[in-house]
């Protein structure tokens, strides 16, 4: 085995470790008994992040309904790195919330523009220095909610009233503020606004925000009849109506962007192509290049959250995950070249799926011949006639058409969703948006140019 993967397996082992997660917990637990010591929640809102203006209508009910005291911190935009294609992160991300907002009425009381014009960089520093004078959770979530609705909506004048009234602070003591909150937000191990940490774990936006609520409800710091503030997803349109019509489905383009790097495109596969066999969609799988191959950085940080994220979406979907073997270069090349041969024999969904948990659940290093070889021959492909496919060049100009593609829908990362070549959707948790679009209830938005890798 390669010295990366042996690296990949150790590193992912600890990260992933279920005794070491459950002695941190029982630490923090016994923590809070001994001591009296409150549970404390912090949360990293960052004012035109349209995920933290939804996160911000959540905050009083999780005041109400779990026994934690909320540490708000306002923080500015992420680090460079951590948004690497900075202008469709904020276009698709807008766009994203907004459908959020719309799927999820009952909980988020907000119809307003997310997405659309850029905002004011002056309007942006007075919602920062208005929020920024509040420490008071309960003050802190009603103001939130007010300051980000006229940021959005770019309504100058209501801004400069609640500035006012709410005694805004100095800009320099408001920017001095922001960046000691990013340094403890980065710290604690996280890098984006919309964020909740509690007690060595991070939870982001309100697509997390119910693992926070499970453990609160595990350790008794909950009501116990209150049930979830967020769904853990809104679900498919047939589970919800009943009898919904998939016939509507029936033929319509769905092209799905992966890459064999990315865990959230493992866990995605197997949903992907049952829900396209079962709607009978025209499904283009289209591979791209891991982000670090495609010169975007991924630093530690940021890898050691998405795999934890990653490691506890699979836990809850019923999918294999945790021995890790890294299969970045020469790996993934080797992987990739055998995607025409797979296609070619009538295989690829299943050479995917396979591939996937080799690298993320099976501890194969597909960068050596033992590796692929069992990834292969496992879902009944010939590993002498795969051999054949290792030194051909044609994937790669498929890759880069992909990745292209994928840059001309709006987004970067994946996995990433195009139906019909107008709807962009980024990450395996809006699997039930695309079934959505597919079935028509999803309005027909395009994007110009976001999970992630």
């Amino acid at each position: 085995m390669r010295w990366r993967a042996v690296q990949s397996r150790l590193l992912t082992g600890v990260i992933t470790s279920p005794t070491l997660k459950q002695a941190r917990r029982a630490f923090h637990a016994a923590r809070h008994g001994i001591t009296g010591a409150p549970r404390q929640v912090e949360y990293y809102h960052q004012v035109d992040d349209p995920y933290a203006h939804l996160c911000a209508q959540l905050l009083e009910p999780l005041c109400e309904r779990h026994q934690i005291t909320l540490v708000p911190k306002v923080v500015g935009p992420p680090p460079a790195w951590a948004t690497p294609d900075r202008d469709r992160w904020v276009e698709l991300s807008r766009l994203d919330a907004s459908r959020i907002a719309d799927a999820n009425a009952r909980m988020i009381d907000y119809q307003g523009p997310l997405h659309g014009e850029d905002l004011d960089p002056l309007h942006v520093e007075l919602a920062q220095r208005t929020l920024a004078s509040v420490r008071e959770p309960r003050r802190f979530a009603a103001l939130a909610i007010q300051v980000g609705e006229s940021l959005f909506a770019g309504d100058l004048e209501s801004l400069e009233s609640l500035a006012k009234s709410e005694g805004a602070l100095e800009a320099s003591a408001t920017r001095f503020l922001l960046e000691e909150n990013a340094n403890r937000r980065e710290k604690l191990g996280h890098y984006l606004g919309a964020t909740f940490y509690y007690d060595g774990e991070w939870y982001w936006g309100v697509d997390r925000l119910h693992y926070l609520e499970d453990r609160l409800i595990l350790e008794g710091a909950s009501n116990a009849a209150a049930p979830l503030i967020a769904p853990r997803e809104p679900g498919d349109m047939r589970s919800r109506e009943g009898s919904a019509d998939t016939s509507t489905a029936r033929g319509r383009k769905l092209e799905f962007f992966v890459s064999l790097r990315s865990p959230y495109s493992y866990i995605a596969m197997a949903r992907t192509f049952a829900m396209a066999r079962e709607l009978e969609v025209d499904l283009h799988i289209r591979p791209v290049l891991p982000m670090v191959m495609r010169g975007l950085e991924v630093p530690l940080a940021k890898k050691i959250y998405l795999v934890r994220d990653a490691r506890r979406e699979a836990i809850r979907l019923g999918i294999p995950f945790g021995r890790v073997s890294d299969p970045l270069g020469g790996g993934i090349e080797r992987a990739l070249s055998l995607v025409p041969y797979a296609r070619e024999q009538g295989k690829l969904e299943d050479y995917l799926i396979s591939a996937g948990a080799g690298i993320f659940a099976d501890e194969l290093d597909v960068g050596e011949d033992d590796g692929l070889e069992a990834v292969v021959t496992r879902v009944g492909l010939s590993w002498a006639d795969a051999k054949r496919w290792l030194a051909r060049d044609e994937w790669r100009e498929e890759v880069t058409a992909n990745r292209e593609a994928m840059l001309q829908g709006g987004s970067w990362g994946v996995p990433t969703y195009r139906v019909d070549g107008t709807q962009t959707f980024w990450g395996q948790d809006r699997l039930w948006m695309v079934e959505q679009a597919l079935l028509g209830a999803m309005p027909e938005t395009t994007t110009s140019s976001n999970e992630e890798e």
